[in-house]
């Protein structure tokens, strides 16, 4: 069940029986304003952005792959992901184990209990709606429907010396559950940012589609990430 035409949520119906993500709570800022520091946010508004997430039965990153794959393949991560016409390019990380976790700034992050790319299922990546990070994909959202994202080329770089390209097919917003996500089962990339203040229901998720692949350096694939914790 994958969303096929523009103005479709991510998915409209709830409780599967599985915990899904909570979604960041990541409000965009202005420029000036300060990106991050060391310092946990300590505002009450300051919301976990993965709790008490349960994989459904045959779901997940190996779900459903040959038992014999290259360890590069079977541990593969996403390291770093650019947009080139946004001006898109941050290292991604996978977030810290244990509840309560904010999402950092200056690095995107991965959802482990999902997919990789060049594997079946969705491969999920997100970040805050701050300057230098996903704010684009918010700005580029709230023109015309999202149509300004459409065909917009994606790379996602791998631990593994790879490079995935995908394409933007889809623009949702209010979005509220990750069922999509979890039931997908071709090779797809979700890239999820907020909406606006931190009470905002509801995320943008873009959908991109698989194009290709290639080899790259270990410079271009393993970029050196800074996390910081928001403010």
């Amino acid at each position: 069940m994958r969303p096929t035409g523009r103005g479709h949520g991510v998915i409209e119906v709830l409780g599967i029986g599985v915990a899904l993500l909570a979604f960041a709570a990541c409000s965009p800022v202005g420029p000036g304003e300060p990106g991050g520091s060391s310092v946990a946010p300590s505002t009450p508004d300051a919301q976990p952005s993965i709790v008490a997430i349960e994989t459904p039965p045959g779901s997940g990153p190996d779900a459903g792959l040959p038992t014999l794959l290259p360890n590069a393949v079977l541990n593969r991560v996403p390291t770093r992901v650019r947009i080139r016409e946004l001006g898109i390019d941050l290292p991604v990380v996978a977030p810290p184990g244990g509840p309560g976790h904010f999402p950092y700034c200056n690095v995107a992050e991965y959802l482990p209990t999902l997919s990789r790319p060049g594997r079946p299922g969705a491969t999920f990546i997100y970040a805050h709606a701050r300057p230098g990070m996903f704010l684009p994909l918010l700005e580029g959202s709230l023109v015309n429907g999202g149509r300004p994202l459409l065909g917009l080329e994606v790379d996602v770089f791998t631990s593994d010396r790879r490079r995935f390209t995908y394409e933007v097919t889809d623009v949702n917003r209010h979005v509220t559950s990750l069922e999509t996500a979890y039931l997908a089962t071709a090779e797809q990339l979700m890239l999820q940012t907020s909406e606006g203040p931190v009470k905002t229901p509801g995320k943008t998720v873009l959908i991109a589609e698989p194009r290709g692949e290639t080899e790259v350096t270990v410079k271009e694939s393993q970029p050196t990430a800074n996390p910081v914790r928001c403010e």
